[in-house]
């Protein structure tokens, strides 16, 4: 293979390489329309995947929960000595 063809198989295959990308891109953003990925314009909503993470967590590690309802008491307190 002299550098002719070498620079044209190289050249072919970069071409390629560009198309698949802008081809993946558009099919992300067909799939975000759908809203079944986030990919570039929409924020993901709360509920779904992240809801149920939440709560597994919430279910596997309570005493987070518990600290959190103390600093809740603990600011509601200092509301209230402040008055």
């Amino acid at each position: 293979m002299n550098g002719v063809q070498l620079a044209w198989y190289l050249g072919i295959r970069a071409v390629a390489v560009v198309v698949g990308l802008y081809l993946l891109h558009r099919l992300a953003l067909g799939l975000e329309a759908r809203g079944l990925i986030y990919y570039l314009n929409k924020k993901p909503n709360s509920s779904g995947v992240t809801a149920a993470a939440w709560e597994f967590d919430r279910l596997t590690r309570p005493s987070v929960e518990h600290h959190v309802a103390a600093e809740d008491e603990q600011v509601e307190s200092e509301e209230n000595d402040g008055e």
